[in-house]
């Protein structure tokens, strides 16, 4: 087998694309974050527009390259979406927190669950087949 048809075979699982796509998508977010910090803009402002960017790329990459999908209107569901794994994760962080785990380690533990749960959310109330 060539290394082409391997890593087509490789690429038709939906959970790696998935994984891939969501590596990428951190990295396009992380540097969207740092250059508007480089840039001067104020902190609060630097997540702000990188978490813009950073779901409208998402939504995108995940739609098109992960669940095959091209249709638009679905940002709606996925930016709903988006907010609810915001609030899992923020839900996650806070608990850990309490129990004296620093917030590295706390995201860090948070972070496979969170994919758990983008991913089937993502499957079957966004990106779901008819």
């Amino acid at each position: 087998m060539n290394i082409t048809a391997l890593f087509n075979r490789f690429w038709q699982n939906e959970v790696i694309r998935f994984l891939f796509i969501g590596g990428l998508n951190t990295l396009f977010g992380y540097s969207a974050y740092f250059l508007l910090i480089y840039l001067g803009i104020d902190y609060k402002w630097s997540i702000l527009l990188a978490t813009i960017l950073g779901a409208l790329f998402n939504f995108f990459t995940t739609g098109r390259m992960v669940f095959k999908s091209f249709d638009n209107r679905l940002i709606y569901r996925f930016l709903i979406l988006y907010g609810l794994i915001y609030c899992i994760n923020v839900f996650i962080v806070r608990e850990l927190r309490q129990h004296e785990i620093n917030d590295y380690l706390a995201q860090a533990i948070a972070l496979p669950l969170l994919v758990v749960v983008s991913y089937l959310l993502n499957k079957k109330l966004v990106f779901h087949k008819k």
